[in-house]
């Protein structure tokens, strides 16, 4: 019998990542293995208890306590490991106001999460998805709303959190991984959004174009990933390229 796949997901205490972990769950144990790398503080580890409560004791599903910039943790996690969906991010609007601790986060947790894949050997068996964002290209209001991939790469004024990511972005594209994917994300919306206290909330103008996804369309992408790469159905031409996320009705996810 060949080996299940392991999956590795990190940031399940985010919006997206609690999400697609739900989506996730009816595979794991029989399609793949999931691990959680789970940052740990006493403000997060109170916050998973309950969303992880169903979760604990199901067969193929571990956490990890531990972070980007923890390389036991990493090696750990990534040992083994045959694909990575990279979520963690350090996001508007907190990184507004600590623009070192974005790029510290987005970019130099990439990096460590890339470098350890590499020091393990496993730079062609382990596949990297990384969660990319449209906020890249920066400022696009009417009439230059409609965002393609090969667009400049032109992040608003002040926009390190754009900036991180762009560093972020290229650093996956250029640093020699076999197989990995940029998946350029938007606004989600879903519960996370509706909590957000902060004047980014006025930063769109009355007459903006929304791109916003969904945080369904979202989690449904990243549960499909995960099955079809672990049943070896994706492709070979969809690794080692850039897309935009789009969602609903007609989304393909």
């Amino acid at each position: 019998m060949s080996r299940i796949p392991r999956v590795l997901m990190t940031d399940v205490s985010g919006g997206m990542g609690m999400a697609s972990l739900k989506a996730m769950l009816p595979s794991v144990g029989r399609e793949y293995d999931l691990t959680l790398l789970v940052r740990d503080f006493e403000r997060n580890r109170a916050a998973m208890s309950p969303s992880m409560l169903p979760f604990l004791g199901r067969a193929g599903l571990s956490i990890v306590w531990g972070d980007l910039d923890d390389r036991g943790a990493l090696v750990a996690c990534l040992e083994g490991c045959d694909l990575v969906l990279h979520m963690a991010a350090f996001v508007s609007p907190a990184a507004d106001y600590h623009p070192t601790t974005a790029m510290r986060v987005n970019f130099g947790g990439t990096r460590n999460l890339v470098e350890a894949v590499r020091e393990l050997g496993q730079a062609d068996a382990t596949t990297l998805v990384y969660i990319g964002m449209v906020v890249e290209t920066g400022d696009r209001m009417p009439p230059i709303h409609w965002g393609r991939v090969g667009d400049p790469i032109e992040p608003s004024m002040f926009d390190y959190y754009a900036v991180s990511k762009v560093a972020a972005e290229r650093y996956v594209i250029e640093w020699g991984l076999g197989r990995w994917v940029s998946l350029r994300q938007t606004g989600i919306t879903g519960p996370a959004m509706a909590r957000i206290r902060d004047a980014i909330q006025l930063h769109n103008c009355l007459d903006n174009v929304l791109e916003y996804i969904s945080d369904r369309d979202s989690c449904t992408m990243m549960a499909h990933l995960a099955s079809y790469d672990a049943a070896g159905s994706l492709p070979g031409a969809f690794w080692g390229h850039v897309y935009n996320v789009g969602g609903g009705e007609a989304c393909p996810a």
